[in-house]
């Protein structure tokens, strides 16, 4: 008996990811027997690509999570005929999450990196802000104190011309 069928995979908003063929060797099941089919379904985004292993290192593995980007909680469906004429019928649903940790920690450090940054440049830019106005501001109270003592004088003048 040769299985016949697909498994389709939908992402968590119901739209098919990919469609793939439940039996692509075409191998025969015995009566009364177990046969493991093992496929593997290569990301999220649809793209056909050639079957591939798994990247063994850490970099690697997140340039494939990147190239295959897939996020979230994923829905399998299989719907598989068999017998001596392909008349019976079973269906399968199975879901699981996918998240990829690896390129999850790299866009976090990168995000951490550039909040650090730009609160780095705000101080820095609110320093150089602070300094400027300390400067222009002491110079303003020099004015102001030289413009009262002016006044001082002036109005003593006044008096004294008075009495």
């Amino acid at each position: 008996v040769k299985p016949k069928g697909t498994i389709t995979i939908k992402n968590m908003l119901g739209m098919t990811t990919e469609v793939l063929d439940a039996n692509p060797q075409t191998g025969n099941v015995l009566p009364k027997s177990i046969r493991k089919f093992k496929l593997s379904w290569n990301g999220g985004n649809g793209k056909k690509v050639e079957q591939q292993e798994m990247p063994d290192g850490f970099i690697d593995t997140v340039k494939y999570q990147m190239s295959h980007f897939a996020l979230g909680v994923y829905t399998a469906h299989l719907e598989l005929t068999y017998g001596a004429g392909n008349e019976l019928e079973d269906y399968a649903k199975v879901r699981f999450f996918v998240i990829p940790w690896q390129l999850l920690i790299i866009i976090f450090i990168v995000l951490v990196g550039l909040f650090l940054l730009l609160k780095s440049y705000n101080k820095m830019i609110i320093k150089k802000a602070q300094k400027l106005n300390n400067v222009s501001f002491n110079n303003v109270n020099n004015v102001n104190n030289e413009t009262s003592v002016e006044a001082q004088v002036e109005s003593e003048n006044q008096q004294s011309k008075n009495e």
